[in-house]
């Protein structure tokens, strides 16, 4: 067996950011790193604006700016996990990347460290540190040559920092002016300080150190999990922690950027990630803290199941995303998703169709919606509301066939007695061509210049529209009645169409004619499928969709040149046609059994994602097709060390994804595994959880057990 394996949806969670003037010497730049893409964005009065987002071949480990002292604008290097490394440059010029150098910086020998690849930029931009195969460095300010210095752990666990000067003649490091030992057990995080000296960031202390200064400062126990400095000189400074605070909640930082004007990016590998705002005083929630934008996150993914809520054989995906506080349920599904922004009751709707005023104008004018005896017309009115009315040389009392917009200001209305020309400006009639006796209109297509009809007896009739005048040109008789038509202009000319689209209902049949002669060029048999609609239509990328009405409608489009489709989050759709006003921008007129509603087509190819926050870790979680619900195996830790807390069992409605029941379990039990199934003889379904005991002084658990839940009245 084969697997078709292709990726859905971009890399969310930001390792690394950086900020500087990368795009031009004016332009302020938010350069995100998120695994294997990078996101260059410029800094505007309206918020972060996405320049450019490129994919790279590898996982960026190391993301700085720097600058040579005869640039106005900075350049990017990037060192990959695969040890691969670039330096890019923008050409402003162009509007595109270009690497200015790159290479392999892997050695044959030593072990890659175990705390992940760092990469520095001595300040002065002398040389590029890098920490590949063991150890830990960071370049910092204030000295005569690149000084290194290095945070190490002895045999006993003590923690220590010492300095080397880095010899660029010989290549080689030269014990430092100053060492400080004993530092506290969980120093972690090394922050050079352009001052002079280097901060070391502790669980219980930050220390300042250089060759004259120590100065600590003790804090509240905290994982302080990324720094951010705000001043050039770095008198001041933001940290994360792994609770989320900064000062008040944010996301939880995996790094920290400050831009400008107490602007401050929060990039988070756990949640989502945050452009925030420092204000001076608080809110009236007590914040000095306010999210000006959020960029979704959808990772980490540590479990999903894949639910078809609808069942209509389309299934979406819930995640178990996030740690921590910032732990979420996601509900992801591809597909398109229509927004009703209008909808009001009605029965028996047979066809829609929009007009306009003149083909010149941008927004639509009328809306026509027709029963099987009557045909209603619909106007925008001053107060930009849709109210009916009535045009005079429209017949309202039949079926419409069709209906549209004509050149020279006209209206063209089909019915099954005759083609109706309608001045847009009057609304009178102004011309007529009625059917053969005996010969009822059964199908019809218009455009803005041609008519095409299907007769009774199998007739094809052909007519042309002119200035206040309807001129029949041919018609021909065909063996079979048609099912459909259609004239869509396909063709360098998008007014007139040279070729119809003729669906046939005994032989299954399409065929092409030319126009206006309707000689028929091509004949294509279709089997056991029926035409009951037909388009003739360039599909362009990112120009030109198909909307499929039916039991199951989808949207029909091209991407990387492949015709593909996405069902919309619809049950049934009968009619459909564009609407475009002012109220309602590029929208689409529905007619489903008993509504007509007026919705708007979000991105086409975006997957579309669900988020519901839980304040706690999802680990596990299933589904119960017969009981209509979810099971989540969740974890709520106690900060500063996750590996204490309390673990739940919860189930979840699997519509609204409520919590409708909890079950809590043991001290120091942890849910590891959840499935739902039956038993020999027992109609009933359960949800069966397998959980560990891990207990502190074990290296690995010992025992365990098996709980069975059955779902009785919406609980466990």
């Amino acid at each position: 067996a084969w697997n078709y394996v292709v990726t859905a949806h971009k890399p969310t969670a930001v390792s690394h950011s950086c900020v500087g003037n990368f795009t031009a010497p004016q332009h302020l730049n938010l350069i995100v790193a998120k695994c294997n893409r990078m996101e260059i964005y410029l800094l505007t009065p309206q918020g972060l604006q996405l320049m450019v987002d490129v994919p790279l071949y590898g996982t960026i480990a190391t993301l700085e700016l720097f600058r040579s002292r005869s640039e106005t604008q900075d350049f990017l290097f990037i060192c990959m996990e695969r040890y691969r490394c670039i330096v890019l440059h923008w050409d402003g010029r162009n509007s595109e990347l270009i690497t200015r150098s790159g290479g392999d910086v892997s050695d044959f020998i030593g072990c890659p460290t175990d705390n992940g690849q760092i990469g520095v930029i001595d300040p002065q931009n002398r040389l590029i540190g890098l920490s590949l195969y063991d150890g830990l460095f960071k370049c910092f300010y204030g000295c005569a040559r690149p000084t290194v210095v290095v945070l190490h752990q002895d045999n006993k666990d003590s923690r220590h920092v010492k300095t080397y000067e880095v010899a660029l003649e010989d290549k080689d490091f030269v014990e430092g002016s100053w060492s400080q030992s004993n530092l506290d057990n969980s120093a972690h995080l090394l922050i050079p300080v352009p001052l002079g000296g280097v901060i070391i960031i502790g669980e219980h202390t930050i220390v300042y150190c250089s060759a004259t200064t120590f100065k600590a400062l003790s804090i509240k126990q905290s994982i302080i999990r990324a720094v951010g400095r705000v001043d050039p000189d770095g008198s001041r400074y933001l940290y994360g922690d792994n609770t989320g605070a900064l000062h008040l909640i944010t996301s939880i930082a995996s790094t920290i950027s400050y831009l400008d004007s107490s602007l401050v990016y929060i990039g988070s590998r756990f949640g989502d990630s945050q452009l925030i705002k420092l204000n001076i005083q608080a809110d009236a929630s007590a914040s000095f803290v306010e999210i000006l934008e959020q960029f979704m996150n959808t990772g980490p993914i540590v479990y999903f199941c894949v639910v078809d809520t609808e069942r209509r054989g389309q299934g979406q995906v819930i995640t178990c995303s996030g740690a921590y506080k910032d732990g979420s349920i996601r509900a992801v599904h591809n597909g398109v998703v229509i927004t009703d922004q209008a909808s009001v009751e009605l029965r028996g709707m047979k066809g829609l169709w929009s007009m306009k005023s003149s083909l010149n104008d941008p927004y639509d004018t009328f809306l026509v919606v027709t029963f099987i005896n009557e045909t209603h017309f619909f106007a925008m009115n001053m107060e930009n509301e849709l109210e009916e009315v009535d045009i005079k040389g429209f017949d309202s009392e039949t079926q419409t066939l069709a209906c549209g917009s004509a050149i020279h200001n006209q209206l063209i209305q089909v019915t099954s007695r005759s083609v109706r020309l309608v001045s847009s400006v009057s609304l009178e009639l102004l011309d007529q061509w009625f059917a053969p006796a005996r010969f009822s209109v059964n199908v019809a297509a218009a455009n803005t210049n041609q008519v095409l009809l299907a007769t009774g007896n199998c007739h094809l009739v052909y007519l042309q529209i002119t200035s206040s005048k309807i001129v029949p040109l041919k018609h021909i008789q065909l063996e079979h009645e048609i099912s459909c038509l259609d004239i869509n202009p396909i063709g360098e000319n998008p007014q007139y169409s040279s070729l119809a689209a003729v669906g046939m209902w005994t032989d299954i049949s399409v065929r092409i004619f030319s126009l206006p002669g309707l000689k028929l060029i091509r004949k294509e048999h279709l089997g056991e499928v029926v035409p009951r609609s037909i388009l003739l239509c360039t599909i362009e990328a990112n120009r030109t969709h198909v909307f499929a009405a039916s039991d199951r409608p989808a949207v029909i489009y091209i991407s990387d040149q492949k015709l593909l489709h996405s069902y919309a989050n619809l049950k049934e759709v009968n009619h459909v046609c564009p609407f475009n006003t002012a109220v309602f921008p590029e929208s689409i007129v529905l007619a489903k059994e008993s509504e007509l509603s007026i919705g708007e087509i979000n991105d086409i190819r975006q997957l579309h994602i669900h988020t519901i926050p839980l304040k706690e870790q999802a680990r596990r979680i299933c589904h119960q097709e017969q009981s209509r619900t979810l099971a989540l195996c969740s974890f709520k830790p106690k900060y500063i060390h996750a590996e204490s807390g309390k673990h739940f069992v919860r189930l979840l409605d699997y519509q609204t994804f409520w919590v409708l029941s909890t079950h809590t379990l043991d001290e120091f039990e942890c849910g590891c595994s959840i499935v739902s199934c039956s038993f020999s003889d027992d109609d009933n379904f359960y949800y069966c959880v397998g959980t560990a005991y891990i207990l502190p002084y074990e290296i690995e658990p010992t025992k365990g057990r098996i709980l069975i839940f059955l779902v009785e009245e919406r609980k466990l």
